[in-house]
């Protein structure tokens, strides 16, 4: 019959995947194997993810994470263990949804704010990252966890940004105190505590640790002039392994003022020195030259003109850069105005399905219109990509770009479903119109008698009449219901999103922000840029527009981080090479005590120098390696000599 065709199958099964979320979100807690069965056989991904964010077996979930096919459903997934495990009251629950967690984030997250402290001890439990265990015993509320992350935590580095960084007074005092057992001489650690220590007694302790070591008499430096200039020297050719240019040209003027000024000691020297016989070339002679030898002013010379060349080089780049992250910004924003436009014709309800198809069309026509521009322009598609993150590497570009393509595709298939929900709503109309007009026809042609015997049962024809009334009151009940519901889940979504919004903000506003911590932030704002859910027009634009900015801003902060990192890394490469000179002179060093102490001095400057870029430390570690191993049996008996004459004395 005709109602019967009237009557749909339940929403969750409609062929429109908005419509088959929104019903998937209305369904009842308690349906959690229909969930499951929807989170698994739906072929929408937006709506598995709305059914995975409703499951509550945490069973069932880990497996979710560990197997689907679908990257954002195993990250929905992982986000609602997550959330289980952080803020669970049950410790079975709990403790299950961590046993589905694997990715280091997760589980710091995890040992950092869960609400159970047997929780965090059994995600800390699973951590071997330095930073990750630092920040566990900087950050988490419980503080047997803080104790226990602080045991384990080794690096250096680490110890030292508790120390400078914790709020709690026993974990700084305490990772202080390893701090200055690992390097008690270290005179900028001690400063940098002292100035930056958030806990008054550290820093207290740490300048007056610097104050007994400034009460010490300083030894004489060892080095020359000669040495200056080779360190000089090193540093300039050091910089053209660094992608920095402003690295580069402040590297530049400060290695120029240190030689103009050995140049100038050098003239001063030889001034003072003409009256009492004594001549330059006399002078070049001794261990602290007055002037470079041709040797070491060729090798400066070509220093500077290389370095020079680099920066010219890297200024090239930046330009070319500049040009392809302006190519990146209109791309992207063209293809997002055309996802907004397409979102908003498809979310229209007074557009009919003609409208909508030729509405689709028009838009489908713009879009490959800017892919072939796109292509065509002078940037390829390839450096497109590489520019989409400010500078990231090419597969996060790629990401961005398949990110606002996917969301394209699922605007299409939606707008598919939407296209054929309104011509079959169409062709119902259409076809009641007809039954309509018949009835008319009849009710105002045919003869009476004929009229009475065709309408012999007067009281059906208003029971239909009535019942669609009443179904129609009540889809319109039901219509009125969904869209107070949607809004209220869009206020929510909006809320939630303008939170994380803030927080990036404050993020960019850091002067302490950390590498590691900028780029996380830069891959959650790109993250949100991409998928920010159900939000009203009018804020999601608005919330839009902060994003972009943030993302901006990190984009700078993460490239400034990066060249700081690579600064140090080429500053490093210097240093090492410094090292392996003074290592490989002890070999002629008679004295067996200040070999030991020289050594013991270069194998603790070797360790805080470590940190150099990947392939170009290699030669010079094979000549550490070389020297340390002559040198070591020689120190390492005179320190034995020195305990047993030690323990004698005791005895």
């Amino acid at each position: 019959s005709l109602l019967d065709r009237l009557r749909g199958q339940p929403k969750w099964q409609h062929a429109d995947p908005s419509i088959r979320a929104a019903a998937v979100d209305d369904l009842d807690d308690d349906a959690q194997e229909l969930l499951l069965a929807i989170a698994t056989e739906d072929a929408d991904p937006g709506v598995r993810s709305v059914a995975v964010m409703r499951l509550t077996d945490p069973a069932v979930l880990g497996s979710i994470a560990a197997s689907d096919q679908n990257d954002g459903i195993r990250t929905d997934a992982v986000a609602a263990l997550r959330e289980m495990a952080v803020g669970g009251t049950d410790t079975d629950v709990a403790r299950a949804a961590l046993s589905g967690l694997s990715e280091p984030r997760d589980l710091g997250e995890v040992a950092r704010v869960a609400a159970l402290e047997s929780v965090s001890l059994a995600a800390l439990e699973r951590l071997d990252a330095q930073k990750t265990l630092s920040a566990v015993s900087r950050r988490s509320a419980h503080p047997a966890v803080r104790l226990a992350a602080l045991a384990r935590a080794t690096d250096s580095d680490e110890l030292l940004a508790v120390a400078v960084k914790s709020d709690y007074r026993d974990i700084a005092l305490a990772a202080f105190e390893r701090v200055l057992a690992q390097a008690p001489d270290d005179r900028e650690r001690l400063k940098t505590v002292g100035a930056r220590a958030r806990v008054k007694p550290v820093a207290r302790r740490a300048k007056a640790a610097l104050d007994a070591l400034d009460a010490q008499p300083v030894s004489p430096p060892s080095a020359g002039r000669r040495q200056q200039r080779e360190r000089l020297c090193e540093s300039v050719e050091a910089l053209t392994g660094t992608t920095n240019r402003d690295l580069v040209r402040q590297g530049l003027v400060d290695a120029e003022r240190e030689w103009a000024a050995l140049d100038s000691v050098a003239r001063t020297l030889s001034v003072l020195s003409a009256p009492s016989g004594r001549t330059v070339d006399s002078m070049s002679t001794d261990d602290d030259e007055t002037d470079p030898d041709p040797a070491a002013a060729e090798r400066w010379a070509n220093a500077l003109a290389r370095a020079v060349e680099h920066m010219d080089q890297l200024d090239t780049e930046r330009g070319r850069a500049d040009r392809l992250s302006e190519a990146r910004m209109v791309a992207l924003a063209a293809r997002t105005a055309l996802c907004e436009r397409l979102s908003g014709l498809v979310s229209a309800p007074a557009v009919d399905a003609d409208e909508l198809v030729s509405g689709v069309a028009a838009i489908r026509a713009e879009w490959a219109a800017l892919a072939v521009a796109s292509s065509s322009d002078e940037a390829s598609p390839n450096d497109l990509q590489d520019s989409v993150s400010g500078g990231a590497d090419a597969s996060q570009g790629e990401a961005a770009l398949n990110q606002i393509q996917r969301r394209f595709d699922e605007l299409l298939t939606r707008a598919d479903g939407v296209v054929q929900s309104r011509q079959s709503a169409g062709e119902r109309a259409a076809r009641l119109t007809e039954l309509v007009a018949a009835l008319e026809q009849i009710s105002g042609t045919v003869a009476a008698d004929e009229l009475k015997r065709r309408w012999a049962a007067p009281h059906e024809v208003a029971d239909l009449v009535t019942r669609v009334e009443g179904a129609a009151a009540k889809r319109a009940e039901r219509l009125e219901e969904m869209r107070e519901a949607r809004s209220k889940r869009e206020q929510a979504n909006l809320l939630k999103q303008q939170r994380r919004c803030e927080e990036l903000e404050q993020a960019v506003a850091d002067e302490t922000l950390e590498l590691p911590a900028a780029e996380r932030a830069l891959r959650t704002t790109r993250s949100l840029l991409g998928n920010l859910g159900r939000l009203p027009r009018e804020d999601r634009a608005a919330l839009t527009t902060r994003l972009r900015a943030v993302q901006t801003g990190l984009t700078g902060r993460v490239r400034e981080l990066r060249g700081l990192v690579e600064w140090k890394q080429g500053a490093n490469l210097s240093v090492q090479t410094s090292l392996c000179h003074r290592l490989e002179a002890l070999a002629a060093v008679e004295d067996d005590a200040a070999v030991a102490n020289e050594y013991k001095e270069v194998m603790l400057a070797w360790r805080q120098a470590s940190e150099v870029q990947p392939g170009k430390g290699d030669e010079i570690w094979k000549r550490f390696k070389v020297a340390h191993d002559a040198i070591r049996p020689r120190a390492e008996a005179h320190l034995a000599r020195q305990d047993a004459v030690r323990v004698a004395g005791l005895e």
